[in-house]
């Protein structure tokens, strides 16, 4: 397969898929433990110990446990129940708080609402998802019938991605491969990471860079495939948008406009409803339409 073949199918299935702590002067008092006479008892270091302390003095009703290499504490503050990770240094990576629904930005609970896709779904729960030297993540659990996933999304209210809520899908630290912490400051200026997801394809990097929600793919080593970035339908250029107007498909309302750039040209994405079909329209910048793909958002949910 030629590598420009092998390009335009990693892109067409792109578009698919797209859519810390310092110890101070504190004193330490040592957290709560479990019963030492319990076979799930778990004990911390020192060191983990204290920067819990430190970072959460008003924690209550804690138990300790361990996730592989890291320390994770259950426990609440002021009722508010949270979960936390610190690796062996004592150094904090990972706080999930639940919140209730009028915590959540505005541009989050808006873009839930206005998301069609999740028309007639309940949400079940809220949540805050904080991560060392990350953005943070507000996570919507909804469910409709037999359908449960947590919805991820930006301060900003970007749509980050999808999960199906079952066991061990459950959150973690991100682990960020060295190459890619190498090459992201040379694709964006000044950024901070959203998320990262693996898949078959590669990576998908989701960051903010400066407070533009953009998305890079890389392959499995760590080649850049495609930069998304997210458009209003302002800043489409004119020519663009006056060819997705004047087509049969202007009379349907757009719900996203991206933009995606790859190794051989700019594209726009619009993203709208036909009466019964979910459609991506791929035009060049020249207004040209490249494809008009079908797709299901609910049907890309990271397992």
């Amino acid at each position: 397969m030629s590598k420009k073949i092998k390009l335009i199918n990693v892109f067409s299935i792109a578009i698919l898929l797209f859519t810390s702590c310092t110890i101070g002067g504190q004193k330490y008092v040592e957290p709560n433990k479990p019963d030492k006479d319990s076979e799930s008892a778990y004990f911390p270091s020192e060191i983990v110990m204290r920067t819990f302390t430190v970072r959460y003095p008003d924690a209550k009703n804690i138990f300790w446990h361990r996730n592989g290499d890291y320390s994770v504490a259950d426990f609440s503050v002021y009722g508010t129940p949270k979960n936390t990770w610190f690796n062996q240094k004592g150094e904090w990576l990972l706080t999930k708080s639940s919140l209730p629904v009028r915590e959540i930005p505005n541009k989050v609970t808006n873009a839930f609402s206005n998301n069609s896709t999740f028309a007639g779904m309940g949400i079940n729960e809220t949540s805050l998802l904080e991560r060392n030297n990350c953005e943070r993540v507000y996570i919507i659990n909804a469910s409709k019938e037999n359908r449960n996933i947590n919805i991820y999304y930006s301060q900003h209210g970007d749509l980050v991605r999808m999960v199906n809520n079952t066991l061990g899908n459950g959150d973690k630290p991100l682990i960020i491969p060295d190459q890619i912490k190498v090459f992201l400051p040379k694709l964006f200026a000044n950024f901070l990471i959203v998320d990262l997801w693996f898949d078959s394809l590669g990576y998908k990097v989701y960051v903010m860079d400066n407070g533009v929600f953009k998305v890079a793919a890389l392959d499995n080593n760590y080649s850049w495939i495609s930069t998304f970035v997210n458009l209003t339908e302002s800043t489409v250029p004119p020519i663009v948008l006056n060819s997705f107007i004047s087509s049969k498909y202007g009379k349907y309302h757009v719900n996203d406009f991206k933009y995606m750039e790859n190794i051989n040209e700019i594209s726009y994405l619009f993203y709208f409803n036909t009466e019964n079909k979910r459609k991506v329209a791929t035009l060049n910048s020249s207004g040209s339409f490249k494809s008009v793909l079908s797709y299901d958002l609910l049907s890309n949910i990271n397992e």
